[in-house]
């Protein structure tokens, strides 16, 4: 699925590597240097990733409820804004853990 982003403008985390748990830690700094147009964020990944917002700023992240699908994979979406009331949107790998506090 990665190769549909390869190309894209868009911002992506890939941890798809075969099978190797990750975490990638996400806070504001991480958020206002990337997707500076739109502030979408995209995170590939598999079972036992982990994505963990509790450092997350402002309001913190929330679950939205809705989903995409993209290649037939199932992402979850979050949304959250800085302290200067940026909206970030997050497009997680359902095969992710999410850690929201």
């Amino acid at each position: 699925i990665s190769a549909a982003f390869a190309n894209a403008p868009v911002e992506y985390i890939d941890m798809e590597d075969g099978g190797n748990a990750q975490t990638v830690f996400i806070d504001e700094l991480a958020i206002v240097t990337v997707g500076q147009a739109d502030r979408e964020l995209v995170i590939l990944g598999e079972a036992g990733d982990t994505v963990d917002l509790s450092g997350a700023f402002g309001s913190g992240f929330l679950d939205t409820g809705k989903d995409i699908s993209i290649e037939g994979q199932k992402f979850s979406i979050y949304e959250g804004r800085t302290v200067d009331d940026i909206l970030t949107t997050l497009i997680i790998d359902d095969d992710i853990i999410v850690t929201l506090t």
